[in-house]
């Protein structure tokens, strides 16, 4: 999350502002019940008009007329205090109903991430945000307190992204007229990213499965073609280290946000976001989450962790999937190097380096699988279904490569 404050944010303020990611994001009423000039001068006219866009409620028309007069002008109102019949009628779930609540105004439905939409939504209405970061935090989040909380709200967030670039506020299709030509590539880059959890799926288990096939995508280590493989290696995490430096966080920060956006990559933003493409195949919702956050039994009372805790979830399923494949890689990998020397070395130890760095950023499954049926250790019924499928992708891919 502090990459996303450190560098997204800053990178757009310039532009029309920062994106809207939740804590610490604070929007005007005005901005919020900003809908349409026209309208709201026709209906100064007519309060029941004003009545079908906010309510029934005549205390909360009376109090956003006056936050939009400030804004258009020229409609004098007195402010009343509600009863407690009226906030308990405003407070209801029903009350939102046949108004622009939700559509129009106030927050935007239509994605669990709602507060990304709604910033997308005021941008391009002309809008702009500020980007301020004191030194003392202004606003501080209660995040969730274990490893298993925070991959399911990070699907939420994945699934809810991916889903905005379904809808009609969609700024990869051009749904926001308002928006300038780099503040929507931002929208897409936040949008999009996890639908890149596919891509790096197969890039974390391609090497392994040509280690078990016998074939190859990486040059020989002899072959000067290797080169341009190991620069784009070394330029890609050298450039995502420099980023951690300047946010503070130092090599011990850049190997845990390694291992972090690997483990995201191939459970959260994967599941969350063939989620979202499904549903929206189906024509139906995302189903909204609620993430506890409060102290569990794996954290001690200084507030540290002592193990990471598993549960019979499918976000485990893939990362596990990728383990299994990768370890029996690399194993099938230095059995052939055993038999044949050096010359098997050379070529298959880009697979053996690729296959034993995904290993390291995956190093809690590791852990999780060593442990199977234990404290600290996965369940053993995800370990059959993780099994399962990774029976069916061998015989798949030695399908696949058997004909090529």
């Amino acid at each position: 999350m502090k990459s996303t404050y450190d560098i997204i944010a800053k990178s757009v303020d310039g532009i029309q502002g920062s994106l809207d990611f939740g804590p610490g994001c604070v929007h005007s009423r005005a901005a919020l019940y900003d809908y349409d000039r026209d309208v709201y001068i026709k209906s100064f006219s007519d309060e029941s008009l004003f009545r079908n866009i906010f309510g029934r409620s005549g205390s909360l028309v009376s109090s956003a007329l006056h936050v939009l007069e400030c804004k258009i002008g020229g409609f004098p109102c007195d402010a009343k205090i509600p009863s407690k019949e009226e906030i308990i009628d405003v407070t209801s779930s029903n009350y939102e109903d046949g108004t622009f609540w939700g559509d129009q105004i106030g927050w935007i439905y239509g994605s669990t991430s709602e507060d990304i939409l709604t910033g997308l939504v005021q941008h391009s209405r002309g809008w702009r945000s500020v980007y301020c970061s004191p030194l003392r935090p202004a606003f501080q989040g209660s995040s969730p307190p274990s490893g298993t909380d925070a991959l399911v709200w990070r699907k939420r967030l994945a699934s809810g992204v991916t889903r905005i670039l379904l809808t009609k506020y969609s700024p990869f299709l051009g749904g926001q007229k308002g928006l300038k030509f780099l503040q929507r590539i931002g929208y897409i880059i936040v949008c999009g990213r996890p639908s890149k959890s596919t891509v790096i799926f197969i890039y974390a288990t391609l090497q392994a499965l040509c280690l078990l096939n016998g074939k190859s995508v990486f040059p020989k280590l002899s072959d000067p073609a290797i080169f341009p493989c190991i620069l784009v290696f070394i330029s890609l995490y050298f450039n995502q280290y420099m980023e951690n430096v300047w946010m503070g966080l130092g090599l011990r920060g850049w190997w845990n946000s390694e291992r972090m956006s690997m483990l995201l990559c191939v459970s959260s933003w994967l599941v969350g976001s063939h989620e979202a493409y499904l549903g929206f195949l189906s024509g139906r919702d995302t189903v909204f989450v609620v993430t506890p956050k409060h102290m569990e039994s794996n954290q001690s009372p200084d507030g540290k962790y002592t193990s990471f805790s598993f549960n019979p979830s499918i976000l485990f399923i893939p990362p596990s999937v990728v383990v299994i494949v990768n370890a029996l890689g690399v194993a099938e990998g230095m059995r052939r190097i055993k038999e044949k020397g050096m010359e098997e070395l050379d070529a298959n130890c880009g697979h053996l380096f690729c296959a034993c760095w995904v290993l390291a950023c995956l190093e809690p499954i590791c852990r999780g699988l060593v442990r199977v049926g234990r404290e600290g250790g996965m369940p053993l019924m995800l370990l059959l279904k993780a099994g399962a499928c990774v029976a069916v992708m061998m015989c798949c891919c030695s399908s696949l490569f058997s004909n090529n």
